[in-house]
């Protein structure tokens, strides 16, 4: 058995390392995101499975990162020493997200399967932002923050390590609750906790499905579903059918707001005018760009630090393991 730090160690321990921060460093939390090589087609079951299992997979680009239905994470770092990678995916030895609709009857239920998940590897993450950077396949927003808003977001990171709520990729989709977390609403999470998450990036970022029920199976409705049921279907539920919602964060939109704004901020600096987002953070937004990525950047070091508990439901309650 592994020796495991108890959880009075652990946390002395990041305490201490809270405490060595310099106040007059810079702080940074920046969140990436990857488009799928071609944009995905929500219109219908039939249409995204067609897109995801074929067209996306059918791609002569980013040949070892494509990324079928994008991805999306983060980098939190200091000046002085501290640079890490975050994100959200499945691990090596997981079985295909295939098998679960082929093999396992998961239907349209395979949005909420617990895959075994990890963080991806910053090396690996590094090694596609050169490549992406190059041929504009990333788009980024780079916030500035406060020393205080980089121990919230360092403590989350380290927490979530360390109780392992990595080890469930997708789930529930729900990374503050320990429920598991697909990338968006991984990397979607540390903005919230940082404060920044405004209604309106939620909307433009997220995508709302009603999923028929009659196509969702696996553990969530006891059911058998097969791949033909789904790619059959040409629509989602119809009004006054039984249905399950799907609100998904999706990398592609995220990307395409990013540079519809980066757009506006770029026209609003070279003619001289005001920022007319009506949005307190994204009013701050400067044009970015890293090779031939487009990117924005915003300086958000005096926006106070959120004080409501970083973990929600049941993480609230989370108990140590006794090792013996």
């Amino acid at each position: 058995m592994k020796n495991r730090c108890s959880l009075l160690q652990f946390a002395f321990l990041l305490t201490m390392f809270l405490s060595l921060g310099n106040a007059s460093e810079a702080y940074q939390l920046t969140l990436y995101t990857m488009p799928p090589p071609h944009h995905l087609d929500w219109s219908s079951p039939r249409a995204l499975i067609w897109g995801c299992s074929i067209g996306n997979r059918l791609t002569f680009s980013n040949m070892d990162h494509k990324h079928t239905m994008g991805h999306v994470f983060v980098e939190l770092n200091s000046e002085s020493d501290y640079d890490e990678f975050a994100g959200s995916t499945t691990a090596p030895d997981a079985p295909n997200d295939a098998d679960f609709i082929t093999k396992q009857g998961y239907g349209l239920g395979v949005f909420f399967a617990n895959f075994r998940g990890c963080l991806d590897p910053g090396d690996n993450l590094k090694k596609q932002l050169q490549n992406r950077y190059a041929n504009s396949t990333v788009n980024y927003i780079n916030f500035k923050i406060s020393k205080s808003t980089f121990d919230r977001l360092f403590q989350y990171l380290a927490m979530y390590k360390y109780r392992n709520y990595q080890s469930v990729y997708s789930g529930l989709n729900k990374p503050r609750e320990g429920k598991g977390a697909g990338c968006s609403i991984f990397g979607v999470s540390f903005v919230e906790l940082a404060g920044f998450l405004c209604p309106e990036w939620v909307n433009r970022w997220q995508i709302h499905v009603k999923l028929p029920q009659s196509m969702v199976g696996g553990p969530m409705t006891k059911q058998f579903v097969s791949m033909w049921t789904v790619i059959r279907e040409n629509r989602w539920a119809q009004p006054n059918e039984p249905f399950i919602p799907l609100d998904l964060y999706d990398p592609d939109l995220i990307s395409q707001w990013i540079l519809q704004a980066w757009d506006k901020v770029n026209f609003e600096k070279l003619h001289g005018g005001g920022h007319p987002f009506g949005d307190p953070i994204l009013d701050r937004a400067k044009p970015s760009m890293r090779g031939q990525a487009k990117g924005l950047e915003i300086d958000a070091t005096d926006v106070p630090t959120p004080t409501d508990p970083i973990w929600q439901g049941d993480a609230l309650n989370f108990k140590e393991t006794p090792q013996h």
